[in-house]
Protein backbone atom coordinates (compact mmCIF):
# COMPACT_ATOMS: atom_id res chain seq x y z
CA UNK A 1 0.00 0.00 0.00
CA UNK A 2 3.18 2.75 0.75
CA UNK A 3 4.66 1.81 -2.34
CA UNK A 4 1.27 1.95 -4.53
CA UNK A 5 0.80 5.42 -2.62
CA UNK A 6 4.24 6.69 -3.01
CA UNK A 7 4.53 6.13 -6.89
CA UNK A 8 1.31 7.86 -6.83
CA UNK A 9 2.40 10.56 -5.11
CA UNK A 10 5.27 11.16 -7.46
CA UNK A 11 3.36 10.47 -10.71
CA UNK A 12 1.03 13.42 -9.59
CA UNK A 13 3.80 15.41 -8.73
CA UNK A 14 5.97 15.13 -11.65
CA UNK A 15 8.52 13.38 -9.74
CA UNK A 16 11.24 11.28 -10.72
CA UNK A 17 11.68 8.58 -7.90
CA UNK A 18 10.98 4.88 -7.40
CA UNK A 19 9.58 3.37 -4.71
CA UNK A 20 9.03 -0.31 -3.65
CA UNK A 21 8.18 -1.96 -0.69
CA UNK A 22 9.82 -5.03 0.77
CA UNK A 23 9.74 -6.75 3.98
CA UNK A 24 11.59 -8.23 6.61
CA UNK A 25 9.19 -11.35 7.10
CA UNK A 26 8.15 -12.33 3.69
CA UNK A 27 8.25 -14.54 1.07
CA UNK A 28 8.92 -13.40 -2.70
CA UNK A 29 6.23 -13.23 -5.16
CA UNK A 30 3.09 -13.01 -2.65
CA UNK A 31 0.24 -11.55 -3.98
CA UNK A 32 -1.49 -8.17 -2.12
CA UNK A 33 -4.42 -8.85 0.00
CA UNK A 34 -7.73 -8.05 -1.32
CA UNK A 35 -7.65 -5.80 1.35
CA UNK A 36 -5.68 -3.57 -0.11
CA UNK A 37 -6.38 -3.76 -3.62
CA UNK A 38 -10.07 -2.09 -2.34
CA UNK A 39 -8.55 0.39 -0.16
CA UNK A 40 -6.34 1.64 -2.75
CA UNK A 41 -9.48 1.17 -5.37
CA UNK A 42 -11.47 3.62 -3.52
CA UNK A 43 -8.40 6.04 -3.50
CA UNK A 44 -8.04 5.89 -7.21
CA UNK A 45 -4.42 4.18 -6.97
CA UNK A 46 -4.41 0.91 -9.09
CA UNK A 47 -1.63 -1.21 -7.87
CA UNK A 48 -0.70 -5.07 -8.86
CA UNK A 49 1.79 -5.57 -6.39
CA UNK A 50 3.89 -8.49 -5.07
CA UNK A 51 5.92 -9.28 -2.26
CA UNK A 52 9.51 -8.71 -1.73
CA UNK A 53 12.46 -10.10 0.37
CA UNK A 54 14.35 -7.41 1.98
CA UNK A 55 18.06 -7.30 1.29
CA UNK A 56 21.32 -5.34 2.13
CA UNK A 57 21.49 -4.42 -1.87
CA UNK A 58 18.58 -2.86 -1.50
CA UNK A 59 19.02 -0.84 1.51
CA UNK A 60 22.46 0.03 0.49
CA UNK A 61 21.10 1.05 -2.73
CA UNK A 62 18.48 3.27 -1.72
CA UNK A 63 17.98 6.74 -1.45
CA UNK A 64 15.94 6.57 1.59
CA UNK A 65 14.21 3.92 3.29
CA UNK A 66 10.94 4.30 5.43
CA UNK A 67 9.70 2.21 8.12
CA UNK A 68 6.41 1.48 9.51
CA UNK A 69 7.61 0.35 12.95
CA UNK A 70 10.76 1.31 15.23
CA UNK A 71 11.23 -2.60 15.24
CA UNK A 72 11.33 -2.61 11.56
CA UNK A 73 13.76 0.28 11.46
CA UNK A 74 16.21 -1.69 14.21
CA UNK A 75 15.82 -4.84 11.78
CA UNK A 76 16.53 -2.87 8.40
CA UNK A 77 19.63 -1.30 10.01
CA UNK A 78 20.74 -4.88 11.61
CA UNK A 79 19.91 -6.87 8.34
CA UNK A 80 22.24 -4.04 6.19
CA UNK A 81 24.85 -4.32 9.34
CA UNK A 82 24.74 -0.24 9.87
CA UNK A 83 25.26 1.61 12.62
CA UNK A 84 23.01 4.33 13.38
CA UNK A 85 26.03 6.90 11.52
CA UNK A 86 25.55 4.52 8.63
CA UNK A 87 21.93 4.22 8.64
CA UNK A 88 21.00 8.12 8.26
CA UNK A 89 18.69 6.95 5.69
CA UNK A 90 16.42 4.50 7.13
CA UNK A 91 13.79 6.61 9.35
CA UNK A 92 10.73 5.35 10.67
CA UNK A 93 7.51 7.15 8.26
CA UNK A 94 5.87 8.91 11.16
CA UNK A 95 7.76 11.77 12.19
CA UNK A 96 6.99 11.42 15.43
CA UNK A 97 8.53 7.94 15.57
CA UNK A 98 5.30 6.44 16.13
CA UNK A 99 5.13 2.61 14.96
CA UNK A 100 1.93 2.35 12.15
CA UNK A 101 -0.08 -1.42 13.18
CA UNK A 102 -0.01 -3.59 10.68
CA UNK A 103 -3.73 -4.31 9.36
CA UNK A 104 -3.21 -8.18 8.52
CA UNK A 105 -6.01 -10.24 9.82
CA UNK A 106 -8.24 -7.02 10.26
CA UNK A 107 -11.31 -5.60 8.90
CA UNK A 108 -11.64 -3.72 5.44
CA UNK A 109 -11.93 -0.46 7.87
CA UNK A 110 -8.71 -1.00 9.59
CA UNK A 111 -7.00 -1.18 6.07
CA UNK A 112 -8.89 1.80 5.25
CA UNK A 113 -7.57 3.91 8.02
CA UNK A 114 -4.15 2.87 7.13
CA UNK A 115 -4.28 3.94 3.99
CA UNK A 116 -5.75 7.64 4.68
CA UNK A 117 -3.05 7.78 7.22
CA UNK A 118 -0.19 6.53 4.70
CA UNK A 119 -1.37 9.33 2.17
CA UNK A 120 -0.91 11.60 4.67
CA UNK A 121 2.46 10.82 5.62
CA UNK A 122 4.06 9.93 2.67
CA UNK A 123 4.17 12.78 0.36
CA UNK A 124 5.63 15.14 3.30
CA UNK A 125 7.75 12.30 4.84
CA UNK A 126 9.41 11.41 1.49
CA UNK A 127 9.63 15.42 0.07
CA UNK A 128 10.50 16.62 3.34
CA UNK A 129 13.58 14.03 3.87
CA UNK A 130 14.78 14.00 0.29
CA UNK A 131 14.91 17.69 0.39
CA UNK A 132 17.09 17.77 3.41
CA UNK A 133 19.31 14.57 1.81
CA UNK A 134 19.86 16.78 -0.98
CA UNK A 135 20.44 19.66 0.94
CA UNK A 136 23.47 18.00 2.74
Amino acid sequence: MAEAIATNHATKEGREFFATSAGLATMDGLPISNETIATLKSMSIEHDGRSRQLTADMIANAALVLCMTQSHAEGVRHLAELNDQAADHIHVLCPDGKDLPDPIGQPQAVYDRLGERLATLIPGRVDGLLAADTAS
